[in-house]
């Protein structure tokens, strides 16, 4: 079980890292044209009007999957912010009771915005909601990519929450926050 959730923490941040690449090849592709543009407009007088479709859109999608895809990832990486100063200043006993309700609270949040995200994708499914741009997007695409970080955040928040109630250390315990 471990291995199994070990593994689905990865894929999303290597899904959250594979948008980023996605992020810079698109700016970089429409970087591109906007050069050759300007030296076509240098040479003969006119512009070529070079364009990557959409891909202003398509950054901001990719945005969202990077953002949301990454939170599990960076979650048991101790990446998040966390209050370390008063966590560390408890006693141990007080610090798993600090941990279980961070956790517990952390968890009911996190299952709120995936039970909305994924409403939201079922409702643009449903109503078969559309990006507006050159190159129009089916919404519950990008959106199901915020849905499943939320979901397996979730998941990850819990995994944490069980081992905190067993005693068992965290996923980020020994993790020194950087100054």
């Amino acid at each position: 079980m471990r291995r199994t959730l070990n593994a689905l923490y990865l894929g999303c941040g290597m899904l959250a890292a594979a948008s980023i690449v996605a992020i810079t090849a698109l700016v970089m592709a429409q970087v591109t044209a906007n050069i050759i543009d300007r030296i076509a407009a240098l040479v003969t007088g006119r512009a070529i009007g070079l364009l990557v479709p959409s891909y202003a859109e398509f950054t901001g999608f990719f945005l969202v999957g990077a953002s949301f895809l990454a939170l599990p990832y960076a979650f048991r990486a101790g990446a998040h912010i966390r209050v370390g100063l008063l966590i560390t200043a408890l006693p141990p006993g007080l610090r798993r009771v600090a941990d279980i309700w961070s956790l517990m609270v952390g968890l009911a949040l996190t299952v709120f915005a995936a039970w909305w995200a994924v409403d939201l994708t079922r409702e643009s499914i449903v109503y078969g909601d559309r990006s507006a741009g050159l190159v129009p997007v089916a919404l519950w695409i990008p959106q199901s990519a915020m849905a499943l970080g939320l979901i397996v955040l979730a998941i990850a928040l819990a995994d944490d929450l069980v081992q905190a109630v067993r005693g068992r250390p965290l996923s980020f315990d020994g993790i020194e926050p950087e100054h």
